[in-house]
């Protein structure tokens, strides 16, 4: 279903493509990637969005940009109501090379709604061409959002946070971390040797 779903999308011949869609809680799309930049955002809800580089929290009312050949996963947490603009990577060269949680300002949801409202393959009259050019530079001026948790350089410390966003566990401390890696637990004064991870 979410396979075609994509690529029902991507075989759109519009450069902008708005769609929404609700996931129930828990949901969760598997990895996967898509030619076109994604923009998402929900109204109500909070997405996780993991890639091979780091993890993502996207909390209700702001949103995520996804660039183009991206592989990444995705966990609803609560109904989430969710909002996507599909850009053409011609369309999405003034966006970010990475994905970012950005603000979505009450502008450029007012013209998502807009743009929610046509069809997949709107037609393309003087009005819809101006709404889809202001929210292609609108959205290159979204303020970029301090929710990223990036994977440590480290192969094995990268492959141990990535098990753990998988499957936290509240009782693991960073000596159980360094004693399973064979790396030291002793760390510089102040720090958190010791505590829960």
């Amino acid at each position: 279903m979410e396979n075609r779903y994509r690529d029902a999308v991507d075989r759109v011949p519009r450069s902008i493509v708005a769609l929404g869609r609700d996931y129930p809680d828990g949901f969760h799309i598997e990895p996967h990637q898509h030619r076109r930049g994604q923009l998402m955002s929900a109204i109500s809800g909070l997405i996780v969005l993991t890639t091979p580089d780091g993890t993502w929290v996207m909390p209700p009312q702001r949103g995520m940009w996804i660039p183009g050949g991206v592989e990444h996963s995705v966990r609803a947490v609560g109904l989430v109501r969710m909002q996507s603009l599909y850009l053409d990577p011609e369309e999405a060269e003034a966006m970010p090379r990475h994905c970012q949680v950005v603000s979505i300002t009450p502008f450029v949801r007012s013209l998502i709604g807009e743009a929610l409202d046509l069809p997949m393959e709107y037609d393309i009259d003087p009005r819809t061409k101006a709404l889809m050019d202001l929210l292609r530079l609108e959205m290159a001026r979204l303020p970029e959002l301090p929710l990223a948790l990036p994977y440590p350089s480290d192969a094995r410390l990268a492959d141990r946070c990535k098990a753990f966003v998988a499957h936290p566990n509240i009782h693991e401390t960073t000596d159980d971390w360094s004693a399973a890696l064979g790396m030291s637990g002793v760390l510089s004064p102040g720090s958190f040797a010791g505590k829960r991870v």
